[in-house]
């Protein structure tokens, strides 16, 4: 394995030395894959596959995490390669944001059957209005108590989405398991626990299952990722607080691979998150996401609150449909607000059959997307 660290940490450092503005350059990271390689593991079911990514700041950063990158490309055969032309935190979350509008125009077609989501089908369009590819499909199967068990996606691009999702219960009807197992075995797997306080949610523990080797050995990496939640204001104030480590084989904790994430604050109001307010553990980002409410039915509501893993969904279902969305990214002290708003006509059941999704970014033009449901 050839080491290159002092060489890189001095590339980047004159990198950053080329930036003259001092907020501009405390915006700049690069990107660090550990990749895979095909010609390298035979067995490998595409050209390339993503381990891990890092995002480093400067040449401390970098050096911070040798010890953990060198241990992974030993175990899972990998190569470490950087990106050497930074990236700024400002830039890719807005350009996240422009894309937007671009997402909204795939349609997306809902079965409810017996006030059951069955099954959802997503189409990509081309520009000039033409299907690209063959659709994806979700089906979902339920229990006789009316839960989801079972969520089988195909048709994905290439297949390399494809999976089974599965679910169990407690004898309160809460979601004590999840799993999510690709079709391709060469995929991660993920697992997923809760705990509750009678009905609501304390804690999700999650595990990342990573196959790779060692010495020719083969060898499994088990991330895992924990949220706890605290309740206030009688259930409708949430604070998500998240944190990551690496387990060995007997379950142990990894010290030197624990650190904290994010802090994410809920507030909820007649069983929809009106806002959410997330806070970087570093201060570097903080957006807030707040939105407003039809009164009418939300055809996703039994999936959503079975499938998304977020304390809104499962202290108190997402009853009605999104009318306003407004997110505001504070990034240093440069604001960028997006805002998200829907029209729709309904049936007579009051569930939605269309809607007019306007996106505005700050001072652009707004864009104006459909979204069509079928019952």
């Amino acid at each position: 394995m050839r080491n290159n660290f002092d060489l890189i940490s001095e590339l980047i450092d004159n990198r950053l030395a080329a930036i003259s503005n001092k907020a501009d350059r405390e915006q700049l990271f690069f990107f660090v894959f550990l990749l895979q390689r095909k010609k390298d593991i035979e067995e490998l079911h595409k050209s390339t596959h993503i381990v891990k990514m890092y995002q480093i700041k400067d040449r401390k950063s970098l050096l911070a995490k040798r010890d953990e990158i060198v241990k992974l490309c030993e175990v899972f055969q990998c190569r470490a390669m950087i990106n050497l032309n930074p990236k700024s935190y400002k830039n890719v979350a807005f350009d996240m944001l422009k894309r937007l509008p671009d997402l909204l125009q795939q349609e997306h077609y809902a079965r409810v059957e017996n006030g059951r989501l069955t099954a959802i089908t997503h189409q990509k369009y081309s520009k000039n209005g033409t299907p690209n590819g063959t659709p994806e499909v979700s089906t979902f199967y339920y229990d006789s108590h009316n839960r989801i068990i079972k969520a089988v996606t195909t048709g994905s691009e290439g297949g390399a989405d494809d999976k089974t999702d599965k679910y169990s219960y407690d004898d309160q009807g809460n979601l004590v398991t999840y799993e999510k197992v690709f079709s391709d075995s060469h995929r991660s797997k993920e697992f997923y626990e809760y705990s509750y306080t009678g009905k609501q949610l304390t804690k999700i523990f999650q595990k990342t299952y990573t196959k790779g080797s060692i010495n020719g050995v083969p060898h499994t990496r088990i991330d895992c990722y924990e949220e706890t939640f605290t309740y206030s204001n009688g259930g409708n104030t949430i604070v998500q607080h998240n944190k990551g480590f690496e387990i060995d084989a007997q379950g142990a904790v990894i010290s030197r691979t624990i650190y904290e994430a994010n802090t994410i604050t809920y507030t909820l109001s007649n069983g929809n998150v009106v806002k959410t307010d997330n806070k970087d553990s570093d201060g570097r980002l903080h957006y807030v996401v707040e939105s407003t409410y039809d009164t009418k039915n939300n055809p996703l509501q039994h999936f959503v609150s079975m499938l998304a893993l977020y304390p809104e969904v499962f202290s108190e279902k997402a009853k009605n449909n999104i009318t306003k969305m407004t997110t505001t990214i504070n990034d240093n002290g440069k604001t960028q607000v997006t805002t998200v708003r829907s029209e729709y006509n309904y049936n007579a059941s009051g569930y939605p059959i269309s809607a007019k999704v306007y996106t505005k970014n700050d001072n652009e033009a707004e864009k104006e997307s459909t979204i069509v449901y079928e019952y």
